[in-house]
């Protein structure tokens, strides 16, 4: 039989251990491609492990929950959620928005022994292009003047996009297209997984020719909860663990660190 002091004691643990849980913050996470969110796999990608590694360096643990990009302001609006990872601001003055914390490189990548030049946007015509879906619509500008839905000129039958990434960046590798668009790091990712299927160890070029980087935040409701995770997120980036996550991740070639790259807020 259990003493007095026995069944005290598991009480007091479980009361703790229910508050502990209690206090998880739940964060949505936006959808987008592998390595940046993955709820299936045991790693689950670079945007959950920044904010979850963010968060508890000031003594807070997280409960990713995943949701579509149109919904998941509204739920932290609602109360439903405590933030939502893979935002951007669009002039909401009802949220409190993160200094950045993930950011998209995206980029114009061609074999190197392809001799192909590439100084700006006007350069894609005349090439086989594979980019993602609907990406004339994501880096509009000049991008969708020239391989918008609208266009119809004959060198739009060799511009490609496709929803499958893995299936993109396959096509590049295959030499099936001359130049992929893509986010670098998500380039690396894929490319790691492909590895045993083509000859990767080439010379690449990666142009920066879209207006440098898409950046998204964290949005919370609360400023004060806000302010937790900057100072958080700052102390990730100073111990170099910020970027230890995303070449994790990247699996490859060394690029220049994303934490130099990014335009903090004040």
């Amino acid at each position: 039989m259990r003493s007095a002091k026995g069944m005290a004691l598991s009480l007091i643990f479980v009361i703790a251990s229910t508050a502990a849980s209690a206090e998880d913050l739940v964060i949505g996470f936006a959808d987008h491609s592998a390595p940046y969110v993955m709820p299936d796999n045991l790693d689950p990608g670079i945007s959950v492990e920044i904010v979850r590694e963010a968060f508890r360096i000031v003594g807070l643990d997280i409960k990713p929950a995943y949701q579509s990009y149109k919904r998941i302001k509204e739920q932290v609006r609602q109360g439903r959620l405590d933030g939502a990872a893979g935002a951007m601001p669009e002039g909401e003055e009802d949220l409190y928005f993160s200094e950045p914390c993930i950011a998209f490189d995206n980029v114009a990548i061609v074999r190197k022994n392809d001799g192909i030049e590439i100084s700006g946007i006007a350069d894609l015509p005349g090439h086989r292009v594979v980019a993602w879906q609907n990406a004339h619509d994501h880096l509009g500008g000049e991008f969708q003047q020239l391989f918008g839905d609208h266009v119809r000129d004959d060198y739009v039958q060799r511009y490609y996009d496709l929803a499958d990434q893995v299936a993109q960046v396959r096509m590049f590798w295959s030499e099936r297209a001359d130049v992929i668009v893509i986010d670098d790091v998500i380039f690396d990712y894929m490319t790691s997984l492909l590895a045993d299927d083509f000859e990767i160890d080439q010379d690449l070029e990666r142009h920066r020719i879209f207006g440098g980087l898409t950046v998204f935040s964290v949005a919370f409701s609360d400023k004060t909860l806000r302010d937790q995770f900057n100072r958080g997120l700052a102390k990730l980036r100073q111990s170099g663990a910020y970027d230890a996550i995303y070449e994790k991740y990247r699996q490859v070639k060394q690029r220049p660190t994303r934490s130099s790259q990014l335009d903090l807020r004040n």
